[in-house]
């Protein structure tokens, strides 16, 4: 990986931002049960909510289409297209509301390749990101008992939204780093990371770019297990 001159200093901010994802997403882990057990509580008590998440799902599925799907797999990918967990529907029902609008910023970054699915071959992944062009890098950490990537870019780099019915629009980030996650996820981890971070990178199976996903929402999903507000806003 290509670094700017800053030499040891650069490389101690790197891991230090590294290890604190990689704690994040332990803390995640925790975050995410007890949001997925409120939520349960909730559609137990109120069935009409289960009927509106039902609708929201058959919408979703309709944005699902092969010019979407780098995009849609960006948020949500998942093995087969079977319906998700109740949770990961609220989520990817949020995630596609904040793209729609104009919310979600993105842009795109050529690795040649998709991702292998095969975890035997994690090795020939991590080759693949290793030759990122400038002015992204890759830099990975071990910790918890697992090892993590991040995407870091040395320059501002532009990321774009387009919103329906409007022109479109472009944000410039500074010099920084993303959690990047590979391959399969939950909406929900997509959701819980942007809303930590605002930012995002992931590489979906099937695609050969990674998508730089940021949020200019400082409250994003702010009162989401509320489903009688959250409903009557969105559906």
């Amino acid at each position: 990986m290509s670094r700017r001159k800053g030499g040891d200093a650069e490389i101690v901010k790197e891991n230090y931002f590294n290890v604190m994802m990689i704690n994040r997403v332990v803390e995640m882990r925790s975050e995410l049960a007890t949001i997925e057990r409120r939520l349960k509580r909730t559609l137990r008590e109120h069935p009409e909510y289960g009927d509106a998440l039902e609708k929201a799902w058959d919408l979703l599925v309709k944005y699902r289409i092969p010019e979407n799907r780098w995009i849609m797999d960006s948020l949500f990918q998942e093995t087969g297209d079977g319906r998700p967990r109740d949770v990961d529907v609220l989520f990817y029902s949020e995630l596609v509301f904040q793209l729609l609008k104009g919310h979600l910023f993105y842009t795109g970054i050529d690795v040649r390749c998709p991702p292998s699915p095969n975890p035997k071959e994690e090795l020939l992944n991590e080759l693949t990101l290793a030759t990122v062009e400038p002015p992204f890098g890759i830099s990975f950490t071990n910790g918890n008992h697992q090892r993590q990537a991040s995407l870091l870019w040395h320059e501002p780099v532009t990321v774009h939204s387009h919103r329906a019915g409007r022109a479109h629009a472009t944000k410039r980030l500074e010099p920084g780093c993303a959690l990047l996650t590979v391959g399969y996820t939950r909406a929900i981890h997509t959701g819980l990371s942007l809303k930590e971070q605002r930012v995002l990178a992931r590489w979906p199976h099937g695609h050969s770019f990674i998508y730089l996903l940021w949020t200019d929402q400082e409250d994003l999903f702010e009162g989401i297990t509320d489903l009688s507000t959250w409903l009557n806003d969105r559906i």
